[in-house]
């Protein structure tokens, strides 16, 4: 159906032409093949899940893969919150939980392009089981999957955060505890990167208003070290759920080539 959509799209005769497709998508990717490298966190199935050739063939435009939190990272760097830092940390905490991090303007991607899977920072040995095989994961602790599991009555994140709002206990410690568990991971992201911004997106983190991040800024202030404890600033994203779509056209713009490996300023 997504195909067909672009297909019709590409041979509309539109103008102008669509330019291209940008797609984000959950990591890790296998660059080359334009396609998702499936693991024990995401998709069902085995090999990759290949992307980029398809919708190149379905429409004849150019094709850019990248992973989302990237895309993400890149709208807030070109339109949002992190305009003008060469150096910052972008996170999103929703059913799951991505990073990004760029120093001195470029993305910093690893050998694998595998970079920045904060979510999968292993802060409790003796947590919950991760669905990576792992304990006491970042995301098996703080993110929306993470709370409602905590929850286990069957809430989803969104209600339990209502339910602590409305003064129950039960709601309140499992959110603190989430909250403790992000903060602490973000005194690690800034005294590993020494960014000068954190960008904080996602469902779960935005929908906590202002003590999801008020809590973050409290650890890094107390326990994170010299001058970036002082001058680190912990902001919400300014895009939110368009972070995706805004960083889709910031990554057509500077194709060819992903982001990834490129300066901000092009």
């Amino acid at each position: 159906m997504l195909l067909d959509c672009l297909r019709r799209s590409a041979e509309a005769g539109e103008t102008p032409r669509p330019h291209g497709v940008s797609i984000a998508a959950l990591g890790p990717l296998d660059y080359a093949a334009g396609a998702i490298d499936r693991g024990p966190t995401l998709l069902p199935g085995s090999g990759p899940l290949r992307l980029a050739g398809p919708v190149r063939a379905a429409t004849g435009l150019d094709v850019v893969l990248e992973r989302d939190t990237t895309v993400a990272a890149l709208g807030e760097a070109v339109f949002g919150a992190a305009r003008g830092y060469r150096d910052f940390v972008y996170l999103t905490v929703s059913s799951g939980i991505g990073a990004a991090v760029v120093l001195d303007g470029r993305f910093l991607t690893g050998v694998h392009g595998q970079a920045a899977e904060v979510g999968h920072l292993p802060l409790r040995l003796d947590g919950p089981r991760c669905v990576c095989g792992l304990h006491g994961c970042l995301e098996v602790l703080a993110s929306g999957s993470g709370i409602a599991a905590a929850a286990g009555d069957g809430r989803d994140a969104a209600a339990v955060v209502a339910a602590a709002v409305a003064g129950d206990a039960v709601a309140a410690r499992i959110l603190g505890r989430a909250r403790e568990a992000f903060a602490a991971a973000l005194v690690g992201l800034v005294n590993t990167f020494d960014p000068g911004l954190i960008v904080i997106g996602g469902s779960v983190a935005l929908g906590q208003g202002d003590e999801f991040l008020d809590a973050a800024r409290e650890a890094v202030r107390r326990h994170a070290y010299g001058a970036a404890a002082r001058e680190t600033r912990i902001v919400p994203a300014a895009l939110a759920d368009d972070a995706g779509l805004i960083g889709g056209v910031a990554l057509l713009a500077a194709h060819p080539g992903s982001p990834a490996a490129q300066g901000l300023g092009g």
